[in-house]
């Protein structure tokens, strides 16, 4: 089950009134992924003031939950806070669905993969399993006619072709979710991910170059590729100490001791002048 634990933090897209890449949203990210989360909740105060679709908003709230989640703040009360705000926005959307609105089944699809990811944090794989299927529902029904819209099909598609790939690859057991089986194609996942690092949307660059990561440190075990994803990662958010972390991570494995604790220096540094972050989430990674 622990290919199914790599499903990276998956997340928003244009909605049919708003354009995705406006100066709010981007400037959200981009906090985001450097760890100020306090500036990052202050945009997303901003955000909330506009006329954009709800679905859109709490797409964005959950991954500002994910995100604090994956920095440290991971205790039982915090995962279950996000889990309990991810089902009352799948609520909602299940409401007014409509299997013809793209927007719709942008959402309930990584709402789901959220789900899926939480689930498997408070140790629930079987369940975790279940809503990452439920998932591929709405990723059927996906429309990529227009360009913004293949861009983010490109990282969510790729996202599934992989992790579905490696969960039947590694636990035959899965079989029981046999028709979804025409998904298991990891080159094709491999290549849409590509694709996405090449983006010229930076949001989709480090969505797609993280997952890369971690297909390639966790499951290939091939650290040259990871590194030099990394590497690319870290040129987008090189206040993010996760992205750091898996630095020191990759160069240990490689047996680069001398450059891995010249990136630990590096680590403790960014967390040091990071005054957005709390004691624990400074020394989480440490």
């Amino acid at each position: 089950m622990r290919v199914l634990l790599i499903i990276v933090a998956l997340f928003m897209f244009p909605n049919a009134n708003a354009s995705f890449y406006n100066n709010n949203v981007n400037s959200f990210f981009k906090m985001l992924y450097n760890y100020k989360f306090e500036s990052a909740d202050s945009i997303l105060k901003i955000i909330e003031t506009q006329n954009l679709d709800r679905g859109y908003i709490s797409l964005l709230h959950v991954s500002f939950k994910w995100n604090k989640i994956l920095s440290g703040c991971d205790d039982k009360s915090s995962i279950e806070n996000c889990l309990e705000y991810t089902n009352r926005a799948i609520k909602q959307q299940l409401v007014s669905y409509n299997s013809k609105s793209t927007d719709g089944n942008y959402y309930l699809m990584f709402l789901y993969g959220y789900k899926a990811r939480l689930s498997n944090l408070l140790g629930k794989e079987i369940y975790g399993a279940k809503y990452f299927f439920d998932g591929i529902k709405y990723l059927e029904k996906l429309d990529t006619s227009n360009s913004e819209r293949k861009e983010f099909y490109n990282l969510a598609a790729g996202m599934y072709y992989c992790m579905i790939g490696y969960a039947y690859k590694s636990h035959p057991y899965l079989i029981i979710f046999s028709k979804y089986t025409h998904y298991a194609d990891i080159q094709r996942g491999h290549d849409l991910l590509i694709l996405g690092s090449n983006s010229k949307f930076s949001f989709i660059q480090v969505e797609s170059l993280y997952f890369l990561v971690k297909i390639y440190s966790e499951v290939e075990k091939n650290n040259e590729m990871a590194l030099n994803y990394n590497s690319k990662l870290l040129e987008k958010a090189p206040g993010n100490l996760l992205f750091n972390y898996y630095s020191i991570k990759i160069l240990k494995s490689q047996g680069k001791i001398l450059q891995a604790k010249q990136k630990m220096i590096d680590l403790r540094t960014f967390a040091k002048n990071n005054n957005e972050l709390t004691h624990d989430q400074k020394e989480h990674f440490l």
